[in-house]
């Protein structure tokens, strides 16, 4: 797939959606039933493509190269300054979840090769001394060094390796979903949810509008592809999230049904049959682990270039900020993930403030402000009122979340 081509730019928006947080969308279909966990999904790609629809539309009217000038274009600095804080947190909330993520999966290797429980602590438990050594040593020895560098060349594949370990764990779930799905429905007597409206619906759809984040490469994408129009680049929108929203609907179910009303926040962290190994599955932590490690850094490149630029006004990153907020930013990370080390909490707040604001506010005020009509007039009206529904599902999210973190209630 060469560059610039359909298909190599249907293959780019995917890799910036698809990662390791959609290993917790099986979770969103335990809390909502699989019908409704489902119905989320699409809600959550349905609302990609006409955000990234008016993301494009506008900057094409207007003539601009990225979404920070749009943004600057119509709603000045206030907007402008809203776009890059939801960036930035974004970028902040994926590397505390990547570490999140690197320690339930380490635990669960650790146990797998002999360690025993009492040592590690469980899985989803609080606090232990074994996991918050392993998190300062990943951040220590590997977190820091690769998040040091100025050069995000050498992590141009990591993508595609993401991909193809989210595969892999589908893969294997795929062929060990009849034995699980016996073992829970039959053995454990766990029964299928199909419809559940409650409190848990907030952070579901917060989850899901975190997978579907990939708005501010629309407009890269689009410079590189070749005879650029709109027809070719809505082209590319739609079937790229095509292929997430079959994906995710895929890992969802196969995760849920294995499962059902014990499925854990994290997918792949789920309770093998009869407590007996699965090293399929250990082979999958493993994969998941090394594409986290580098994830966690190349979320953090565009982090720090667009923090030196609101701060200096420079491009050019020195050597003096790059180790001070290297430190602050690895530091920061680690400590909430030992702190608050809830994988739901992590992709709640994010998908409900970061993804929100990116994905549906901005584009939306762009919009509505670019446009020769009033807010309430057409087609306008019809986008206030869906995105609007959603930026209120995602903040309260936050607020829910917030609320649960400081009451010790879930």
């Amino acid at each position: 797939m060469e560059q610039g081509s359909v298909r190599g730019s249907i293959f780019a928006l995917c890799a910036v959606a698809i990662g390791a947080g959609v290993l917790s969308l099986p979770f969103v279909l335990r809390q909502s039933g699989w019908v409704l966990g489902t119905f989320l999904i699409i809600i959550g790609a349905v609302s990609g493509y006409y955000s990234m629809h008016m993301i494009l539309v506008r900057s094409i009217e207007s003539n601009v190269k990225n979404f920070s000038e749009l943004a600057q274009l119509a709603g000045g600095k206030a907007l402008t300054v809203l776009l890059q804080i939801s960036i930035l947190s974004f970028m902040f909330g994926a590397c505390v979840s990547y570490q999140i993520i690197i320690t339930k999966l380490f635990v669960i290797c650790c146990n797998n090769f002999g360690v025993p429980k009492d040592v590690t602590g469980s899985i989803d438990g609080g606090i232990t001394w074994f996991k918050t050594i392993q998190a300062i040593v990943t951040t220590v020895l590997f977190i820091f060094p690769l998040s040091l560098a100025k050069s995000m060349s050498a992590l141009r594949y990591i993508s595609l390796v993401s991909i193809g370990s989210i595969l892999y764990t589908l893969v294997v779930m795929s062929v060990e979903l009849p034995k699980y799905f016996n073992y829970y429905h039959n053995t454990l007597h766990q029964e299928v949810s199909y419809f559940n409206l409650d409190i848990n619906f907030f952070s579901g759809c917060s989850i899901t509008f975190f997978s579907f984040t990939c708005q501010a490469s629309i407009l890269p994408i689009y410079s590189e592809l070749v005879n650029p129009n709109e027809k070719r680049m809505m082209k590319v929108i739609g079937r790229s999230l095509l292929v997430d929203c079959l994906f995710y609907c895929a890992i969802a179910l196969v995760g849920y049904f294995s499962t059902l009303g014990l499925t854990p926040e994290l997918v792949i962290t789920r309770d093998p049959v009869d407590g007996a190994k699965d090293y399929w599955m250990t082979v999958s932590c493993l994969a998941v682990i090394l594409v986290v490690l580098v994830s966690s850094p190349a979320n953090y490149f565009p982090f720090k270039n667009t923090l030196n630029y609101m701060i200096t006004g420079q491009l050019e990153v020195s050597n003096k900020f790059n180790y001070i907020c290297t430190s602050l930013f690895c530091f920061s990370t680690c400590f909430l993930s030992i702190v608050f080390p809830k994988i739901k909490s992590a992709l709640s707040i994010t998908g409900g403030f970061s993804s929100v604001n990116m994905c549906y506010l901005v584009p939306l005020v762009c919009w509505v402000k670019l446009s020769k009509q009033k807010w309430y007039e057409g087609v306008n009206l019809v986008y206030t009122l869906f995105f609007m529904t959603l930026s209120l599902i995602g903040w309260c999210s936050v607020v829910i979340t917030f609320y649960q973190i400081f009451t010790g209630t879930s």
